[in-house]
């Protein structure tokens, strides 16, 4: 009897230990970008400002990329991005099919003048050329002005395969 009284105290007090440490320490909210694909065109949400996110599409068959933020203030997309992936890898998609992949993650970049980095990067590889590129992207949150156009930019590129001949 009194071993099951110590089994039970004890295991009482370890149950509330551990409500105590759980409450006590931080915990870190998960948050992850969404990847989609479809023959012709990869969908994908990049993070922007800490609590919201932006969606790209890639059309596998031009190189253009483009998407659009939806302002958490507004309710509405603000910021629409267009850009000609193509170029960066060399590629003329109209010579051949090009065989692009799409992925986002995370990266705070500091800001440079006035304007606002996304707390995301755009990374595309191409078959083809073998090379991985990083976009950033920048935005605005001024609500005001509807439909403005904002930059993406080209960071780094590195090879993940020799080319294919």
């Amino acid at each position: 009897m009194k071993q099951k009284k110590t089994l039970c105290m004890g295991l009482v007090l370890g149950v509330l230990a551990g409500i105590t440490v759980s409450y006590c320490l931080p915990s870190q909210p998960t948050k992850a970008s969404t990847v989609d694909r479809a023959e012709k065109f990869i969908m994908a949400t990049c993070p922007v400002d800490g609590s919201s996110e932006a969606v790209f599409v890639l059309d596998l068959l031009s190189g253009q990329l483009r998407g659009a933020w939806l302002n958490p203030r507004s309710g509405r997309f603000t910021n629409f991005y267009s850009y000609n992936i193509a170029g960066d890898f060399n590629i003329d998609p109209a010579a051949g099919q090009p065989s692009f992949t799409l992925t986002t993650g995370v990266a705070s970049l500091p800001n440079t003048g006035r304007a606002q980095n996304g707390n995301g990067v755009i990374y595309v590889a191409e078959l083809t050329t073998g090379q991985v590129n990083a976009y950033m992207l920048q935005y605005n949150t001024n609500q005001n002005q509807q439909n403005q156009q904002a930059p993406i930019t080209r960071l780094d590129s590195f090879p993940w395969r020799a080319v294919l001949e």
